[in-house]
């Protein structure tokens, strides 16, 4: 027996599609961004890292007697 006689979708199976697609959407879209930020922040302290790392070498292979501030490794490659 077939109560619904083939008359397509009813109202509330319309509704019920329509707040799924609203809450699924939204949650979708806030994985994406936190996905997003986490790996523009990872990617913003690799390059920091690799910055203090460059610092750190330049200044133990310098040699400081009669340093001056223009000849230094440190500001031809940091300007």
């Amino acid at each position: 027996m077939n109560l619904k006689k083939n008359r397509g979708a009813a109202t509330l199976d319309v509704a019920i599609a329509v707040i799924i697609l609203l809450a699924t959407i939204p949650v979708m879209f806030g994985v994406a961004y936190n996905f997003l930020k986490d790996n523009n922040y990872a990617r913003r302290q690799g390059k920091a890292v690799q910055i203090a790392t460059d610092v750190i070498e330049i200044a133990k292979s310098t040699s400081f007697d009669g340093l001056t501030l223009e000849e230094s490794e440190f500001t031809r490659k940091f300007k």
